[in-house]
């Protein structure tokens, strides 16, 4: 068989199914912060396993967030099946800490799997810890005041 015989493939539309959902949260560096766009995708094929990859330069505990995530959405009655999730946290090369995309992550794949009764959540900014039992930490004022402007700039 040559390379010429072979038909290329061809995806129509009308049956491709979009599981890309975004959130916005924020990076903090000191006094200043960025806005982060937090992607979640799913294959949409059940696996064996659980793949749950972060990437976009997250630290140690970001990606310890699968764990986190998972038991909180698992925890709040969602049924999550084993697939392939990604999570790009963009732009890559600035580099992500802490546990603050854990909500944006939450959010992100609820809305991915088609849990949530909305399909944009752009106008809202989400940063905060998850814990196991679906609970966030008691909201804090947002200590970047530079993140603020932009933020509503960006929004509106």
């Amino acid at each position: 068989m040559s390379w010429s015989t072979i038909s290329p493939c061809i995806l129509h539309a009308s049956t491709l199914t979009f599981v890309l959902f975004k959130a916005l949260s924020a990076a903090a560096y000191g006094i200043d912060a960025n806005v982060i766009d937090v992607e979640v995708d799913f294959s949409g094929i059940k696996t064996d396993q659980d793949h749950f990859h972060t990437v976009g330069l997250p630290d140690a505990a970001v990606r310890e967030s699968r764990d986190r995530v998972r038991a909180a959405v698992k925890n709040s009655a969602f049924d999550v099946p084993s697939t392939h999730i990604t999570i790009n946290l963009a732009p890559a090369a600035i580099k992500k800490e802490g546990s603050g995309f854990d909500l944006p992550m939450a959010i992100g794949i609820l809305g991915a799997y088609g849990a949530l009764n909305v399909t944009d959540v752009s106008q809202f900014l989400l940063a905060s810890s998850v814990s196991t039992e679906a609970s966030a930490p008691s909201p804090e004022c947002c200590p970047w005041p530079s993140l603020r402007v932009r933020v509503a700039l960006r929004i509106w």
